[in-house]
């Protein structure tokens, strides 16, 4: 299997963990580069018991009731343009009760990285925690910083 990242492809011959990403993320007008990882995309659906007549005749079933959005985690490498600092920035420094939200929108691109092959937009998003790695600079670990956004809704188009 082909390496997702292409660090060691012919593409990426230095072996630059930056470069080769297959998204490409925005949170509202910030673009978030180096993304290589994000999990949570989905909604879950609570199944409601529902009953018809007589539940004892067993006419007794389930159907869809409340459906929560779940969390989007975002893990990128830390280029040290403090994009999402400034954005953890803007939520704890909030002036008013009310949270700031942004559309969230994440492109998937193909193995060529030229074209898109699915874009997940979320609206009503905003930044509920953020978490930096720990970095030791006699180490040959990356920084990673990763942030974790709750929405509204979303929308799911191919290509």
């Amino acid at each position: 299997m082909a390496d997702p990242h292409a660090y060691k492809s012919a593409q990426n011959p230095g072996g630059d963990a930056s470069l080769g990403s297959h998204f490409k993320v925005d949170y509202g007008s910030t673009p978030i580069d180096y993304v290589f990882k994000i999990e949570g995309i989905g909604d879950d659906t609570e199944m409601v018991v529902s009953t018809v007549g007589d539940h004892q005749a067993g006419l007794v079933g389930t159907r869809p009731g409340l459906s929560k959005m779940q969390a989007v985690t975002i893990d990128r490498y830390h280029p040290g343009d403090g994009a999402l600092a400034k954005i953890w920035k803007t939520v704890q420094d909030a002036g008013s009760r009310q949270i700031q939200r942004q559309t969230l929108a994440v492109q998937i691109l193909d193995d060529s990285t030229n074209a898109v092959a699915m874009e997940i937009t979320f609206f009503e998003a905003w930044m509920s925690e953020y978490r930096s790695s720990d970095f030791d600079a006699r180490g040959a670990d990356l920084a990673t910083e990763s942030a974790v956004f709750v929405c509204e809704h979303f929308t799911v188009k191919k290509g």
